[in-house]
């Protein structure tokens, strides 16, 4: 059985998709969206002819059994809504929603609908979550973690310059903490589970643009450091720190270049960096089993959505206590 999709958004993301899906197989291109029928235009050359749509209930029309969305993130929860209501299946970039009330409403609309409707976060869906969680482990006793996600933008200079780029824009659900942080938040609830206190702090560029953010997450055992920050490029990454060793993450998002260094400073590699397209193929693969063998898949899809629900419901509770508003 082969699925056929539609792109929503014309960013790099979006074309990365398009090879992470064609790497999963079962999976058919058969549309691209944009607002601007140029910008469209240009994305699809040279993907084998596919049409180019501006008009969302056209292309709902079209005969596509699912969209994958990377609009703006003020735009994921109306247009996914849009499209589970007309029967299609969605797979929307992180964040899917601006809150956990909007996440929810969107995991009850395709339950009810027996559609598949998941967010693209990386993580849940890569094979490499277990390797880092066998290290952990191997780690003995945790202590302390820290886990970062800094990246220089390339808008930086746009919002210096008196643009306002939507990936920092708040009123566009955009910003640091909604573009980086659930990055890190992620992997911390997966491993250690939920924290027992929360202290978080923010520096903003302007009213509508947190730049950058830090949080600490207090646990029995010690302290999880959160860092994230879009002026700013991170060239230590990420680590978990434990009395048997500690164990390294030069990349959260794609889960690379994971090593190992014992007690004694012996440093071994488990992970190499691997590409994007690999990694966006593990949840195009997902998204595509879910699709096609919703028995099978069940447990796993509950599993999914439940740890969507619970990083939006934690993104929430340190935008309130660094007061953040989106919208």
């Amino acid at each position: 059985m082969t699925i056929r999709y539609a792109t929503i958004g014309t960013s790099w993301i979006t074309r990365e998709f398009i090879g992470g899906a064609a790497l999963a197989g079962g999976l058919q291109l058969a549309a691209v969206y944009s607002r601007n029928e140029e910008s469209g235009a240009a994305f699809a050359a040279g993907l084998g002819g596919v049409p180019v749509y501006t008009d969302l209930e056209k292309l709902a029309a079209s005969g596509i059994d699912a969209v994958y969305i990377a609009s703006p993130n003020s735009l994921h929860y109306p247009q996914s809504r849009f499209f589970l209501e007309r029967g299609i299946h969605v797979l929307c970039e992180k964040p899917a929603a601006l809150d956990p009330a909007q996440l929810l409403d969107l995991q009850n609309l395709a339950a009810s609908k027996k559609l598949v409707c998941v967010e693209a976060l990386m993580f849940l869906y890569s094979p490499t979550r277990f390797i880092l969680g066998e290290a952990i482990e191997r780690a003995g006793k945790i202590t302390s973690a820290r886990l970062d996600f800094s990246q220089y933008s390339s808008r930086y200079s746009a919002l210096k310059n008196g643009e306002k780029p939507n990936v920092f824009s708040n009123k566009m659900g955009g910003g640091c903490l909604m573009d980086l942080g659930m990055y890190c938040v992620c992997p911390m609830l997966s491993y250690f589970g939920e924290p027992e206190g929360i202290f978080c702090s923010v520096s903003r560029f302007d009213a509508d643009t947190d730049l950058a953010f830090s949080a600490v997450f207090t646990y029995p055992f010690g302290d999880v450091a959160v860092t994230c920050s879009k002026a700013g490029q991170s060239r230590l990454g990420s680590e978990f720190i434990g009395e048997g060793g500690t164990v390294c993450v030069e990349s959260l998002s794609l889960l690379g270049n994971i090593r190992f260094i014992n007690a004694s400073g012996v440093s071994e590699q488990l992970v190499p960096m691997p590409e994007r397209r690999l990694v966006l193929s593990y949840e195009a693969r997902e998204f595509r089993d879910f699709m096609i063998a919703p028995e099978r898949t069940r447990q796993r899809l509950k599993e999914v959505c439940e740890a969507s629900l619970g990083v939006a419901m934690y993104l929430e509770k340190m935008r309130s206590l660094a007061g953040i508003k989106l919208g």
